[in-house]
């Protein structure tokens, strides 16, 4: 919640290291701090505000004084856990020049004054620029004495149009008042962070050094005076990102310079002081509009499950009906009724007021949801019409050459495994052992059997529940596979994801169920109880989807998939009907081309952040970011499958295909 604060009150909580959020009594500045770290970004220009005196003495209108200032440079840097941001304009007083000279009577070769500013006006702009000084100094001081040494990213932004466009880099920076012997090897590093990191669409992104710009505001002459260990860095950013002549923004620039620029100053500051900065921020500090979006966005969209609604309730009838007429007929699966309006849902998504996100990462986040709520209703509102395969392909996509290809590979490999008649576990005895591992895991999840639905379970997140085929029979090992898979990930990452200040990963990000089931096969795998019968079964699933897409009748392909694999005829019945269900559902490639992702990523990156919720391994780098801006915690449950492999020795010939799936 925003305060309103003297100087000396704002003076006060920040010595007793104190998280708040103010503005200055007296309007010109304000100040954020939801973490003490070694760094402060500022964007002293970004202001436009003149009281109504000095706007009726004014002698530019207020396009002209806009043109001079740096709008959107407060956007740019707002999510960061300490900021300073100018609300008055430059041209009431500038807070980059000395305090005698920091109130213009000429700028730009332009009169700004119709009539000769009092002393009495001068004397309390002087004031005015004095406080955000007193401000910046017990800021840095406390800083310092806390980190040893400081970082302050001084934000500005410049025209260019009015200078040879082939001198003006995207970025500059101005050197004047840095120490180079002591800081050389960091502004290099930065330069480097800022081409690696900012992926602005259409734009060459360059950097130079005192090129357009040389840093000799007031700024960073005060930091250079009074603090030797803090370096202030003076970054010019060319208005790309909006029409300098009439004002007129680009909302997209804007958000990428927003997210590449928060994500390179946290990547600088994490080597700049040799350590990984940790978040802080409590959920008491997540602001009350975000928690208030974020609860709006999860109620809306809690009742949306897809695969309740894509389940044939006539089943068992259309599986009679087909074998019955030995194959030669086309099923006629019935679904449940919908039970949200979707002209209402639609309405009332996109009239979520996402502006109240304040972290670009965490609203870029959202905004990729609220896309993907409104593909999974267009998907809804389709089953069982022809829109409806279209829509599973926008969502799901379609195997690739290379899914195909690992496909094929899977399916010469011979099952040579135990072919000894094995004991198998049904009803009572499956709700026993579900149950003993939720137990273990101490979570509070049910298990219960149901005879209307295709898989051989599921997870439903809203009752948490484990929903497992009341007709299915499982051998010992499928069994703890089908434990690993569905409690070890999906129970699990529902708790974790229940345990974040905010629902977003409850709901799910976009490419979620990609990574999920990737997870869940990966789990499998580690637990060593995947079998080359259930790669085969991954494997079925992409060729049958491929077969699906190209042929689009259920019969052809049930007959196709029986003359390529030893599939008894109920289950590769079932296996066609799960890709025919809806009218087309292209999801079941995901499981193999998602565990050759996680394969990948498992070995060469941190994925524990996966965990923590209904993640997506496309957003790992954005869950980084938004957990060190304090808006997500680590995963209170880690699957045990995870943490302990199990893989055994005499599982040479599963290791060598998982190793083989590229």
């Amino acid at each position: 919640m925003m305060q309103t604060l003297s100087t000396k009150e704002i003076v006060a909580k920040i010595k007793a290291h104190e998280c708040f959020k103010a503005k200055v009594d007296h309007g010109g500045f304000s100040i954020a701090i939801c973490n003490y770290v070694p760094f402060v970004a500022t964007a002293i220009h970004a202001g436009e505000h003149l009281d109504k005196t000095l706007e009726q003495n004014c002698a530019l209108s207020k396009v002209e004084r806009y043109y001079e200032e740096d709008p959107f440079t407060d956007y740019f840097i707002s999510d960061l856990p300490i900021t300073l941001i100018g609300h008055d304009s430059r041209y009431a007083y500038d807070l980059n020049r000395i305090p005698g000279s920091c109130i213009y009577e000429r700028a730009w070769e332009k009169a700004v004054w119709k009539r000769p500013l009092t002393n009495k006006v001068i004397t309390k702009l002087q004031t005015q620029h004095q406080s955000y000084y007193q401000v910046l100094n017990a800021l840095v001081e406390t800083l310092e004495q806390q980190y040893k040494k400081c970082c302050v990213f001084d934000v500005h932004s410049y025209n260019y149009q009015r200078i040879c466009d082939t001198l003006s880099p995207v970025f500059n920076i101005g050197t004047h008042f840095i120490n180079k012997g002591k800081w050389q090897k960091c502004l290099t590093q930065f330069n480097q962070l800022l081409i690696s990191e900012m992926n602005i669409h259409n734009i060459d992104v360059n950097v130079e050094c005192d090129l357009v710009f040389y840093g000799r505001g007031y700024q960073a002459q005060f930091i250079r005076e009074h603090f030797s260990d803090t370096l202030l860095i003076p970054l010019e950013i060319k208005k790309v990102y909006m029409d300098e002549l009439t004002g007129e923004p680009s909302p997209l620039m804007i958000e990428a310079i927003a997210q590449g620029l928060q994500s390179v100053i946290y990547r600088f500051i994490s080597t700049f002081k040799q350590v990984k900065l940790k978040a802080k921020r409590q959920q008491s500090i997540v602001d009350k509009t975000l928690l208030e979006f974020d609860r709006c966005l999860f109620q809306l969209s809690r009742k949306i499950d897809i695969l309740n609604y894509v389940n044939p309730i006539n089943f068992h009838a259309e599986e009679k009906k087909f074998f019955q007429k030995r194959g030669n007929y086309e099923p006629k699966f019935r679904y449940r009724q919908l039970k949200i309006n979707p002209f209402e849902f639609r309405e009332k998504l996109y009239h979520l007021p996402i502006n109240r996100v304040s972290s670009p990462t965490l609203r870029q986040l959202y905004t990729e949801v609220i896309d993907a709520l409104a593909l999974d209703m267009d998907l809804l509102t389709s089953i069982s019409k022809d829109e409806f395969f279209y829509n599973s392909l926008r969502i799901y996509g379609e195997p690739s050459n290379r899914d195909i290809a690992n496909a094929t590979f899977l399916l010469h490999a011979p099952d040579i495994e135990d072919k000894t008649k094995q004991p198998t576990l049904a009803g009572d005895s499956i709700i026993q052992l579900f149950q003993e591992v939720i137990h273990q895991y101490g979570i509070d999840f049910t298990v219960k059997l149901s005879d209307q639905m295709i898989a051989k379970a599921m997870v439903d997140n809203n009752k948490r529940e484990v929903v497992i085929n009341k007709n299915a029979n499982f051998t010992d090992k499928e069994l703890q596979a089908l434990i690993h898979h569905e409690v070890g990930v999906h129970a699990l990452t529902t708790i974790n994801s229940e345990a974040q200040p905010l629902s977003l990963l409850r709901l799910g990000l976009p490419n979620n169920t990609h990574t999920q089931e990737g997870l869940a096969i990966f789990s499998e795998y580690l637990s060593g109880n995947l079998t080359i019968k259930r790669l085969h079964e991954l494997a079925l699933r992409v060729i049958a989807v491929e077969h699906m897409i190209k042929h689009m009748e259920f019969a052809k392909t049930y007959h196709y998939m029986r003359s390529i694999c030893a599939l008894e005829a109920h289950a590769c019945f079932c296996l066609v009907a799960r890709v025919y269900r809806g009218g087309g559902f292209s999801k079941d490639f995901l499981y193999l081309s998602g565990l050759r992702e996680v394969i990948q990523a498992y070995h060469t990156v941190d994925i524990s952040l996966l965990f923590t919720g209904k993640t997506s391994l496309k957003h790992l780098d954005s869950l980084k970011k938004i957990q060190q801006e304090g808006y997500l915690m680590k995963p209170k449950l880690i699957p045990l499958s995870f943490q302990s492999p199990m893989i055994k020795e005499d599982d040479a010939i599963i290791r060598y295909l998982m190793q083989s799936i590229k």
